[in-house]
């Protein structure tokens, strides 16, 4: 009982505190890492006789980046306010770091939904479709709490890059929309 209580003060004490900027830019690498491993298992995801299996371990590492971005987010949260211009610039840099990444992910699971159809197994592109919507729910939050974040002076770049990353999960999910699964577009 006393660990648990000793638990609880010292997640109030951090919540209190806030997190550091570079507990910030650690969990930007994260979720650069577990994309990174997603764009990996999709690509390895083979274009003919792919599996539930297969298709499930794609569904993982989405989870797995889910989770990193949540965590983000929830971190986030607690930075204390105003973040400096300089801190700003790193989050910034780390964050169009990742940036080509997120929008290659997006990329190839556009270019897998062949393969993902090849099953012939609605549940998987459901899977696929579902995963995308989630994925990119988080990151909108995620983009709108770093944007309550930054320091006006770094606003106009925040939004270019919130612009380009939203438009690319806008062209993945409607690969995935009803509509198109039912066409089979």
């Amino acid at each position: 009982m006393q660990f648990s209580a000793f638990t609880y003060l010292a997640s109030a004490i951090a919540a209190t505190i806030g997190v550091s900027i570079e507990s910030i830019l650690v969990d930007i690498t994260n979720i650069r890492e577990r994309v990174t491993s997603l764009i990996g298992a999709i690509n390895n995801y083979p274009a003919t006789c792919g599996s539930r299996a297969g298709a499930a371990g794609i569904h993982y590492r989405a989870e797995d980046t889910w989770t990193a971005i949540i965590k983000t987010i929830n971190d986030v949260k607690t930075i204390r306010e105003p973040v400096s211009v300089a801190d700003g610039v790193r989050i910034l840099n780390s964050i169009n770091a990742l940036k080509p990444l997120v929008l290659e992910a997006l990329r190839v699971v556009v270019d897998k939904k062949p393969a993902f159809q090849s099953l012939n197994m609605k549940s998987v592109l459901n899977f696929v479709a579902d995963d995308l919507v989630e994925l990119n729910q988080t990151t909108t939050a995620l983009e709108n709490v770093f944007i309550s974040r930054t320091p006006p002076e770094l606003l106009e770049e925040a939004n270019a890059i919130r612009a380009e990353i939203d438009s690319a999960f806008i062209v993945a999910i409607a690969v995935y929309s009803p509509a198109h699964l039912n066409r089979g577009i």
